[in-house]
């Protein structure tokens, strides 16, 4: 038997999201899943997962709160009921997901809010950002700035978001917000 989950990945040559893609559990123990995107190499490069894990999401989610998500074979218009009656497979129970935390909590990190945050891609570095969006327990954060395509979805609990101050408080370099260069003015001809 199958479960199917999400999770949202990375391209780190572009620096930007490559959407969320699907992924195929296989087996668990001790509550931990092997998990795996579909495809031929499934077996061979899929990663231990705790299904308390901040990258899993139950089937759904990404529909449910607008969030691209990718099919097999970079299908453009990917349909879950279609795929688990296709693969025969059964979707994994909410209730093995975190859950989302409730609205008080959520509050913290109201939209327009200010904050710092390491960039996923290229996690040394720590940037004046925005909260954007709540997209259920996931923050889209905005990188003061770069363009929205830049943005990124960090666990409202992840350990990358910082408050204002942080990297001064612990002597880090915070890297300066992205400003767009004036192209060079004309000169008057006399």
């Amino acid at each position: 038997m199958q479960d199917h989950v999400s999770r949202k990945s990375c391209n780190k040559k572009s620096r930007k999201w490559a959407g969320t893609l699907y992924l195929s559990r296989y087996i668990a123990q001790g509550g931990y899943l092997r998990v795996g995107m579909d495809g031929p190499d499934v077996e061979s490069e899929c990663i231990p997962l705790h299904c308390t894990s901040a990258f899993m999401f139950p089937v759904g989610y990404a529909e449910k709160y607008n969030i691209k998500l990718g099919g097999p074979n970079d299908t453009e218009k990917f349909d879950w009921s279609d795929y688990l009656q296709q693969s025969g497979a059964i979707a994994a129970p909410e209730s093995l997901f975190r859950p989302i935390p409730d609205q008080k909590y959520m509050d913290h990190f109201q939209i327009g809010a200010k904050l710092e945050s390491s960039d996923m891609c290229e996690n040394h570095l720590v940037c004046p950002a925005t909260v954007a969006a709540h997209k259920g327990r996931l923050l889209q954060i905005h990188f003061d700035g770069w363009e929205d395509s830049y943005d990124q979805l960090f666990d409202v609990h992840s350990s990358d978001i910082f408050p204002l101050g942080w990297c001064e408080m612990h002597g880090y370099k915070l890297e300066p917000p992205k400003v767009e260069e004036e192209p060079p003015k004309k000169k008057k001809k006399k």
